[in-house]
């Protein structure tokens, strides 16, 4: 459904996202249709883009992604 109402899908590599928060609920005419009425996960990536996305149980996605930004890469072999 998100696809038919302009909806896509977006792939961001790790390195490029700045951080990842809750932007609060905004009521513009121009963003009704948008999930601006609701609070939005904000990415924004160190280029200065952001985007928002509509998710449920919020602080618990965020808290998901913001623990995936902060992980080692460094994959230790068991011998």
């Amino acid at each position: 459904m998100d696809g038919r109402l302009g909806g896509r899908i977006v792939t961001i590599p790790r390195d490029e996202i700045s951080s990842v928060t809750k932007a609060d609920a905004t009521w513009t005419i121009t963003e009704i249709f948008s999930g601006a009425i609701v609070p939005r996960m904000s990415v924004l990536l160190h280029d200065g883009t952001q985007y928002m996305f509509v998710v449920n149980s919020i602080d618990a996605n965020i808290a998901t992604v913001n623990s995936y930004l902060t992980q080692d890469d460094h994959v230790t072999e068991k011998g």
